[in-house]
């Protein structure tokens, strides 16, 4: 027991993480839309000195259908994932099957991709994004099925609709180990209906919806370069790791999102990352 207690305690480290305050105005973001930004209503935060456990060793034992997420292998044949070409080419082929393995889907369509990176000088050279250091869930209720819409269209998405669906992210570090400002995830089954703030992420041509939360068990998952993390409901941030380990130069993740359908077989019944 001393033993276990003690492997806990070194695989778990404090860190500062931003939850959101309820101040009774709903946060508004204008996204892609610099016209705009003046009309902005900006979310306001406060930071909880939170316990974080090291996902790595727990890593085979995380499941889509019982967690929102998993952690696996996942070589590529990618070799530059600034080329859009190449990535369209080679790389979402490689994530539909990915996700067609973990999450038994029969359809997969890749919709949006995102780098993420803290070095400033790589984000201005490869119109990259910062890491996002607020606890979130991406989607809503509302906001999901009609991101579905906007997809694949009314017609196919009336038809997906009638079937379970999924919106999901693959996360991948595409130049070496993460170490600085590692992915946190929390166990889906750690996050209580209640508490939920809205805020309306607003683009030149839709108006999104996302959610902001505080949870209850966190992983942080310092990926090598190889892993990915399969990501289906779990509210997710980026946190600045007290205990970083040496500085390896810049990092870059890259983020894929996809909308995966399932028919309905009793079977193979539907598992707790999808929509229903």
């Amino acid at each position: 027991m001393q033993l276990a207690t003690d492997m806990l305690a070194r695989d778990t480290i404090k860190a500062r993480l931003n939850y959101v305050i309820d101040t009774g105005t709903p946060p508004v973001q204008y996204i892609d839309w610099p016209e705009m930004q003046h009309k902005a209503v900006p979310a306001q935060y406060r930071q909880h000195e939170v316990s974080i456990r090291n996902g790595r060793p727990l890593r085979d034992t995380f499941k889509l259908d019982t967690h929102g997420f998993m952690f696996v292998d996942q070589p590529t044949r990618v070799k530059n994932f600034t080329d859009s070409d190449e990535r369209k080419r080679v790389y979402d082929a490689e994530v539909q099957e990915l996700i067609k393995r973990c999450s038994g889907a029969s359809s997969v369509v890749v919709f949006d991709h995102t780098i993420r990176t803290g070095d400033e000088a790589t984000r201005t050279a490869e119109a990259a994004r910062p890491p996002v250091k607020s606890v979130h869930n991406d989607y809503t209720e509302n906001s999901a099925p009609r991101r579905l819409r906007e997809i694949v269209g009314d017609g196919e998405a009336d038809a997906r609709l009638k079937r379970r669906y999924a919106i999901v992210q693959v996360w991948r570090p595409i130049r070496r180990k993460v170490v600085m400002d590692p992915l946190a995830i929390c166990d889906a089954r750690s996050i209580p209906p209640q508490g939920f703030i809205l805020v309306q992420r607003r683009y030149p041509l839709v108006t999104d919806q996302s959610r902001l939360h505080g949870v209850r068990r966190i992983l942080h998952l310092k990926q090598r370069t190889g892993e990915l993390t399969v990501d289906g409901r779990g509210d997710v941030t980026q946190f600045h790791d007290p205990h970083p380990g040496p500085p390896r130069g810049g990092w870059r993740a890259r983020e894929r999102r996809l909308s995966g359908c399932r028919g309905p077989d009793p079977a193979r019944r539907s598992n707790g990352a999808s929509a229903r």
